[in-house]
């Protein structure tokens, strides 16, 4: 007898019979608990590697950051000294015209002797040409230095 004809004279199935329903319930079950398993691996996986991007991202930003803010502070350096050397050029400018405007004022008080004497005459007008002189390259000196300051 075959075991469908056992089966169907019993009316239970057979051992073969009763094996094949186990295997075909658990292989109903293993799948998809398989899968499930294999999508919550994969999703965890992709998870970690992603926050491991954005750390090493955050790390980038934080060293580059870092870096501006160094390179920050040594333009607000450079710019105070160029403050500096400015305001001592502007103290020398003023001492220069201000020496000027005693050559003026010696000059007009003397003048009809500076007519007589023409080597004194001399002598001022080359010092007025020479204050004139290093009052350019002061203002020349001032106007590089604001330019520097503007750049940076």
């Amino acid at each position: 007898m075959s075991d469908l004809e056992l089966e169907l004279a019993t009316g239970q199935p057979s051992a073969r019979t009763r094996e094949k329903m186990t295997r075909k319930k658990w292989g109903s079950w293993l799948i998809p608990i398989v899968l499930g398993i294999l999508l919550l691996t994969t999703g965890l996986l992709l998870a970690r590697h992603y926050l491991i991007e954005v750390r090493q991202q955050l790390t980038s930003i934080q060293q580059e950051a870092t870096e501006l803010n160094a390179n920050v502070r040594q333009v607000q350096s450079m710019i105070s000294q160029h403050k500096a050397q400015l305001e001592e050029l502007q103290e020398k400018f003023t001492a220069i015209d201000a020496e000027m405007s005693a050559i003026r004022e010696q000059l007009s008080f003397a003048g009809d002797s500076l007519q007589s004497s023409d080597e004194t005459r001399q002598a001022l007008n080359q010092r007025i040409a020479d204050l004139r002189t290093e009052l350019e390259s002061l203002r020349s000196l001032i106007k590089k230095l604001e330019e520097a300051a503007r750049v940076y």
